[in-house]
């Protein structure tokens, strides 16, 4: 595990603690997190928070068990939208 990793990794060391799941990374996710970069190439790149929690063993599963009724996407569900402002719909977000 490298310096940035560990360090960023403590955003969900909390949370992982209250549920009784130990930190680590999912090597498959990781796989398919790098597909999806490079599929998307420069439009879209995962945000480092995500995929570290995407990279969580159990990941999606934790999201499904304890959201508020959020529907939790597995990483192959991931997909690119298009959204607008609301106060200008010339002006495109893409996420």
């Amino acid at each position: 595990m490298c310096g940035g990793r560990r360090l960023s990794i403590a955003r969900h060391l909390k949370a992982l603690a209250l549920i009784g799941r130990e930190p680590g990374t999912a090597e498959h996710a990781k796989r398919e997190l790098d597909e999806f970069d490079r599929k998307h190439l420069s439009r879209a790149k995962i945000p480092p928070s995500v995929r570290e929690w995407y990279e969580t063993p159990g990941a999606v599963e934790i999201l499904r068990e304890y959201s508020n009724e959020d529907a939790a996407l597995s990483i192959p569900e991931l997909t690119l939208s298009t959204w607008t402002r609301a106060e200008d719909a010339s002006i495109r977000l893409n996420v």
